[in-house]
């Protein structure tokens, strides 16, 4: 009723968790094939073909009738089954012995699967894979350093945002962001506002742009469509942990520089698909997780233009200092690149060198273990 396409339908059913998918009534049996063909396209999950017994007729005293009978239907519904059908029967202008007529079909392993991410308005889907080109996101519809947009919205009228959409998409946008986070408003009351007029202007998916969790849910709820979701913290379920920066020599933290370290390497692996591992940075990872689950405070040090890896604290008094590396054996610039900021630091708190496998070496008082047997042993920094 509203222009949404087959595809569109397909996908949106899938993920709000539909087990069966497809078209019933509309049509006769070879109409509906090119229809249930393209769902398959979509979607994984069973199709459904349950055409009419062709298109309907009017007669001359104005009654409504279908001139397919029982055994062309059963022809036709051999169209049905070709375009993957897995689940069949019959709507307006069928009866018992139509039914029983097509129940000797059976289905065909015969799949239209396309791997692809799907996005979708009410009226379109936007498909798209690492191999596909390159797609625009539009941004524009922020109100961050928008003064005018942010007057427009705080009387409530979403004429700017209109616009904004139009512009974006006459200029070739793939995908709308949309943002209503400022002082002052409630940014979910604006989403949903904003969400509701732009699924009516723009065939375009929208992008739900924000970091609080009721204003997204809000906006999906009422979202016609599969939408993209923006701007989500992974801090609050502990996929990612923050590492902020901590200069040693002002001995203050250093603001908008952290690092972030994931909570499961899984993650990692799971991602580098073409399997070129760093392993560098993995091992930086495992060190930072075990001090984490040693209760110590974490973050990276800063001495001039050196860094040390790891600032280890507890109780506000007892420190460490870290630098991890797979191997320190490749060269000397290699060792020296890894104890240099452990050696320029002039306290008497303890020092690590932390490797995979190396044979033990000592300098100038730096610790130095390997990462493998520290851990089992179950020791302290």
């Amino acid at each position: 009723l509203y222009g949404t396409d087959a595809r569109t339908a397909a996908v949106v059913l899938d993920h709000l968790g539909a087990d069966a998918i497809g078209a019933n009534c509309s049509t006769g049996p070879v109409e509906m094939a090119g229809v249930l063909k393209m769902m398959g396209e979509v979607t994984r999950k069973p199709i459904i073909g349950k055409p009419n017994a062709g298109l309907p007729k009017v007669d001359g005293e104005g009654q409504t009738y279908y001139d397919m009978d029982a055994d062309a239907f059963y022809e036709g519904m051999k169209h049905i089954i070709d375009a993957g059908a897995s689940i069949i029967g019959g709507c307006c202008g069928t009866n018992p012995s139509y039914i029983s007529k097509i129940a000797s079909l059976r289905k065909k392993n015969v799949s239209f699967y396309q791997e692809k991410r799907y996005l979708t308005s009410e009226r379109k889907t936007l498909a798209f894979g690492l191999d596909d080109p390159f797609m625009v996101v539009g941004e524009r519809i922020n109100p961050t350093g928008k003064k005018a947009l942010q007057a427009s919205l705080k009387e409530g009228s979403m004429d700017m945002v209109i616009d904004f959409a139009e512009q974006q998409e006459a200029a070739g946008a793939s995908i709308l962001d949309v943002n209503m986070g400022m002082s002052g408003v409630d940014e979910k009351e604006l989403m949903v506002k904003a969400v509701e007029e732009l699924s009516v202007v723009t065939s375009l998916p929208l992008s739900l742009d924000s970091s609080m969790p009721e204003v997204l849910d809000a906006a999906l709820r009422i979202y016609p469509g599969r939408a993209l979701v923006n701007s989500v913290s992974l801090e609050e379920v502990k996929i990612i942990y923050p590492c902020e920066r901590f200069d040693l020599k002002s001995r203050k933290s250093i603001s908008g520089e952290q690092k972030y370290y994931l909570a499961d390497l899984g993650f990692y692996f799971a991602l580098n698909t073409d399997k070129r591992i760093n392993y560098g940075p993995a091992l930086e990872n495992i060190v930072y997780t075990y001090a984490r689950s040693k209760g110590y405070n974490i973050s990276v040090g800063r001495i001039g233009k050196l860094e040390c890896d790891f600032i280890l604290g507890r109780n506000n008094t007892d420190y460490s200092y870290i630098q991890v590396a797979m191997t320190i054996m490749n060269s000397i610039e290699t060792e020296d690149r890894e104890y240099r900021p452990l050696e320029s630091i002039k306290d008497n708190y303890p020092k690590y060198v932390i490797t995979r496998n190396d044979l033990i070496q000592h300098r100038n008082g730096i610790v130095h273990v390997n990462i493998a047997p520290f851990m089992k042993d179950n020791q302290l920094f």
